[in-house]
């Protein structure tokens, strides 16, 4: 039987996302290839703001918890 996941993981600390693009700006793009563009900006943003701090953490998780030896 697996272990189970409580206590294994924690709550990762949020970012800081000032500055960054929010969905109210996908919103306001004037078109659906602008809106497309824009959503393309703010996915990206929001994953390196993600990686930066928590990418270590998260291979470690796999690593240890999903990958088979």
């Amino acid at each position: 039987m697996a272990p189970r996941a409580h206590g294994r993981f924690h709550w990762l600390t949020l970012p800081d996302f000032t500055g960054s693009l929010n969905v109210a700006e996908i919103v306001r793009a004037p078109s659906p290839q602008a809106r497309a563009a824009v959503m393309e900006r703010y996915v990206r943003q929001v994953w390196e703001l993600w990686a930066n701090d928590h990418l270590t953490t998260v291979a470690r998780w796999y690593e240890q918890f999903v990958v088979k030896d």
